[in-house]
């Protein structure tokens, strides 16, 4: 008697290894896209507060003729205050510093906690809708100045009139 074999269908192991790191290469990249895409929304959204911020400033002190008494507090009751920064964070989770400067002519609006790629593109998208825009201890007066100055700080401190 003589025993006959069938052959079976099926995958063999070293099949499924390959597709499994196939998959995961493919997983990863998507995951490296998403983030890459948040990261951006974050900072047109961060931008685009900043600005709503400014404005909301300028609208509660502007018939005032200068910023005395300029609180965070009090700039967070104007309904122009963005939703999303209830609790003075901003969308990377630092804190939000807002005050008087310049012997209440100017006011200030500080971003603690700012991841260095975010502060670059902030940096980048903002440094002209201000009087000024200091990144640390460094004013910036050109696109370029982000990049070194966000890799010795996270703090950017924006000032207007």
């Amino acid at each position: 008697m003589q025993k006959t074999f069938k052959k079976q269908g099926g995958f063999s192991l070293v099949e499924i290894i390959v597709v499994m790191a196939i998959l995961a290469i493919g997983i990863m990249g998507v995951m490296s896209l998403y983030g890459g895409a948040k990261s951006g929304s974050d900072v047109n959204s961060g931008s685009k507060n900043l600005t709503t911020i400014q404005a909301a400033i300028k609208a509660s002190y502007g018939m005032q003729g200068n910023y005395d008494g300029l609180t965070l507090a009090d700039v967070q009751k104007h309904s122009a205050w963005p939703a999303n920064y209830a609790g003075g964070k901003h969308e990377w989770g630092g804190t939000i510093a807002i005050a008087p400067a310049t012997g209440n002519t100017q006011f200030t609006i500080t971003f603690n906690g700012m991841p260095e790629e975010a502060c670059n593109e902030m940096g980048k998208l903002t440094y002209k809708s201000f009087n000024s825009l200091k990144v640390g201890s460094t004013t910036i007066t050109k696109a370029a100045d982000t990049s070194s100055a966000c890799k010795a700080t996270n703090v950017m401190t924006w000032t207007d009139f």
